[in-house]
């Protein structure tokens, strides 16, 4: 079907199909189809759709009834574009109360490699899990050895992604469904890569004397 010829376009980081999409998605009233233009728009990599894509981003953050699964995929390429103009908007829905806001970030911030201090500081406050796991994702993309320090203290955390109350603006998303926040932890380790050793090991010598 059409909406996956889309997804291989993007499979395929095929550039002549930019026009196309980029007029799909603005044309489609399907959602699911506009999204998948948006993510295969990202996985080509035309910087030059950026600006759009931040337009797009905006009137959904400011309109009354918010669909995170478009958000997400808006951040997502933007991350994936290298847009560092969208950097200031994830550092803002970092610190939104509603976490679906909190979670596109963490998504924007980890592709676009940047933002660690701010996704370090907000992990250590995040009550939801899914949060949680997105945001320890995006560290270990970034790959800074400095957070190090804050992804070993998720390591014992086997929680999940759960059914949380959402406000009536975001309909459910669920990118991390069954991971848990310590296999995430172990995951974004292993992208920091050696660097991460020796922290490793005073972590664990750490325990094995408390």
């Amino acid at each position: 079907d059409k909406e996956a010829f889309v997804k291989f376009l993007g499979m395929v980081q095929y550039p002549e199909a930019v026009d196309y999409l980029v007029e799909l998605s603005t044309i489609t009233n399907n959602e699911s189809l506009r999204i998948s233009c948006i993510k295969s728009l990202g996985l080509i990599g035309d910087k030059t759709r950026a600006p759009l894509f931040r337009k797009y981003l905006n009137m959904e953050l400011a309109a009354d009834n918010i669909s995170q699964d478009l958000v997400v995929a808006l951040s997502e390429s933007l991350g994936l574009l290298k847009d560092d103009f969208s950097f200031p908007i994830f550092e803002q829905m970092l610190q939104d109360n509603d976490w679906p806001l909190r979670y596109a970030a963490a998504v924007g911030l980890g592709f676009l490699g940047l933002g660690g201090e701010a996704l370090a500081e907000a992990l250590l406050k995040e009550r939801n899990n899914e949060t949680k796991i997105a945001m320890l994702d995006a560290l270990g993309k970034i790959g800074n050895v400095s957070y190090v320090d804050v992804i070993v203290k998720f390591l014992d955390q086997t929680g999940t992604p759960y059914e949380d109350r959402i406000c009536a603006r975001f309909a459910r998303y669920k990118r991390y469904q069954d991971v848990k926040i310590c296999d995430m932890a172990k995951e974004a380790l292993i992208n920091i890569g050696e660097d991460a050793i020796p922290y490793l090991i005073a972590h664990f010598q750490d325990e094995d004397t408390n």
